[in-house]
C-alpha cells in the first residue's frame, strides 16, 4: 500500500511537469517503454540495486535505459532519483499510476470485456456507447474472449466488475438450490 501511494504521488508530480512541458502523450509513452524493459528484463533492477556497482556506472545505465526509452528530463531526472534512492522497483507502478491519471485527465475511462464468444462489432459499439452515455467518458474498451464464461459478458471498470456471465448466473442457482431458499 505504501508502495502505491508513492507511486500514484510520482505519477501525479510528473503528470504536473509534463502538462507544463505539453509532453503528457509523450512521457506515457516512455514510462511504457521503460515499464516493459523493466518487466522483461529483471536483471536490470538487480544491476540498479546492487551496491557493489559504483553510483556513477548505475547512473550512466540509468541515462542510457532513459535515452533509448525516450525519456524527457523530468522522467530522466525521476529515474536517477528512484536509482540513488533505491526505489526503482516503483517504476513499474508509476507507469500504472501514469497512465490512469492521464486518462481521468482526458476524460478517458478504460473498460475490459471478457465474452464468451467474439463481439461482433455493432455490439461492442452499442456497449461502448451505452458505458459513454452513463459515464459522460470516453471509453476504450478492450474485448477478449474466454469460452469458460459460457455466455453472457463480465464488464472491468477500475476496481468494479458487472457480471452477467451463464457460468455466474448458474453458480448463483445452484448455491440457491443448495441452501434451499428458492
Amino acid at each position: 500500500m505504501a508502495n502505491e501511494s508513492s507511486a500514484n504521488r510520482y505519477a501525479k508530480v510528473l503528470l504536473e511537469v509534463a502538462k507544463e512541458d505539453k509532453s503528457v502523450e509523450k512521457t506515457g509513452e516512455a514510462l511504457n517503454v521503460l515499464k516493459d524493459a523493466f518487466k522483461n528484463n529483471p536483471d536490470l533492477y538487480k544491476t540498479l540495486l546492487n551496491p557493489m556497482y559504483p553510483t556513477e556506472n548505475r547512473a550512466t545505465i540509468v541515462k542510457e535505459v532513459a535515452k533509448k526509452a525516450g525519456a524527457n528530463d523530468a522522467l530522466s531526472n525521476l529515474l536517477s532519483a528512484l536509482t540513488e534512492s533505491r526505489k526503482i522497483r516503483l517504476i513499474e507502478a508509476i507507469a500504472e499510476a501514469f497512465s490512469r491519471l492521464m486518462d481521468e485527465d482526458a476524460g478517458r475511462l478504460r473498460v475490459t470485456v471478457e465474452s464468451a464468444a467474439k463481439l461482433e462489432s455493432n455490439a461492442e459499439k452499442a456497449l461502448t456507447e451505452k458505458l459513454k452515455k452513463e459515464t459522460g467518458k470516453d471509453i476504450i474498451l478492450t474485448v477478449t474472449e474466454n469460452k469458460d464464461l459460457i455466455g453472457g459478458i463480465v464488464v472491468r471498470v477500475g476496481n468494479t466488475i458487472l457480471d452477467g456471465s451463464f457460468r455466474t448466473q448458474l453458480k448463483n442457482i445452484k448455491e440457491t438450490l443448495r441452501e434451499g431458499t428458492v
